[in-house]
């Protein structure tokens, strides 16, 4: 608005005025004490310039279109809000929070989210060629890359139970998996051939090549073959003795961990520490998971009144648990 656009006008003033007179800080005859009066508040106008020119840019446009997909293609508008960080940082958030932009995908969500788009009335797909249709057609999720579709292929494929599809490494003909995955980890690949599975269908050829069971034979306490006739009993009755079964291993109960994140590129660490340790963690049924960020800035010139008030109030509206600026 009008007071916006003299707010804009008066800071850039500002710093075209303070810019001149360190260009000309020479034949001023300034002293050292001037000097250093002028950097510092050629700086701080810097500052104020760089952050209002950030919310020039205020607004994202996008394509979407709705279920089905003979609907109208349509162009969302977003307002992208704050000063912190860099126009495509604060995209990449706005996005991400309006779900606008996937970067962690659960594959029991893909399945519902994609439907019949899915398996196309087919008992498999190809890895690549379902990667083209999320790139391709609006009315389907949007994923940050292919590695988020890789790591959520990869996570479906080795739940131990309700697993949403399998996956082999090709088809030969049109029903012979080979390399077939349910419910195991495994590496998913997009070379054109890997595929992903109906559940039912890699079931039901899972159970087809498995071997029946086996009956154990009966043992006495050192491991030797009981006889027919041993311990009187008769032919084909003799008892069975079972060996002492070995202490089960003690299993780890807790995981802690603490890692350093580049500040000026937060966001590719912290998606890289989600798809590779969380979604491990969090996908294991009974898990209690909990997560906190600790933030911690020093800055010997300290904190220009703006800055403190924007974080402050940022802060506020995140709902930090504890949040302030010291001496």
């Amino acid at each position: 608005d009008a007071q916006e656009a003299l707010q804009w006008a008066a800071s850039l003033r500002d710093f075209l005025a303070w810019k001149s007179i360190d260009a000309d800080k020479e034949m001023l005859n300034l002293d050292q004490q001037q000097a250093k009066q002028v950097a510092t508040n050629l700086k701080k106008a810097e500052e104020v310039v760089q952050a209002r020119l950030q919310e020039c840019y205020s607004w994202i446009i996008y394509p979407a279109q709705a279920n089905p997909p003979s609907s109208e293609l349509q162009y969302k508008c977003e307002r992208i809000k704050g000063s912190g960080g860099t126009f495509y940082q604060r995209a990449y958030q706005r996005l991400t929070s309006s779900e606008a932009l996937i970067t962690v995908w659960d594959p029991d969500m893909m399945v519902q989210g994609l439907g019949e788009f899915l398996w196309e009335g087919k008992a498999h797909l190809t890895t690549t060629k379902l990667w083209a249709n999320l790139t391709n057609y609006c009315y389907l999720p949007r994923l940050l890359n292919r590695e988020v579709l890789k790591a959520t292929l990869e996570h479906g494929v080795s739940k131990p139970t309700d697993t949403p599809f399998g996956y082999a490494s090709h088809v030969e003909g049109d029903t012979t998996y080979v390399g077939l995955v349910l419910g195991k980890p495994t590496t998913v690949d997009f070379d054109g051939h890997a595929v992903i599975v109906r559940p039912d269908v890699a079931r039901e050829v899972l159970a087809q090549h498995t071997p029946p069971p086996v009956t154990p034979v009966p043992t006495n306490a050192t491991g030797v073959v009981n006889p027919p006739s041993a311990m009187g009993g008769a032919v084909g009755h003799a008892p069975v003795v079972t060996p002492t079964s070995a202490p089960r291993p003690v299993r780890k109960t807790r995981f802690h961990a603490s890692v350093k994140i580049n500040p000026t590129r937060p966001l590719p660490q912290l998606e890289q520490v989600v798809v590779e340790v969380l979604q491990h963690l969090t996908s294991l049924q009974g898990a209690m998971v909990e997560v906190t960020l600790d933030i911690a800035v020093s800055r010997p010139d300290g904190f220009d009144d703006k800055t403190v008030m924007l974080v402050r109030e940022n802060s506020t509206t995140l709902k930090f648990d504890q949040h302030s600026f010291e001496d």
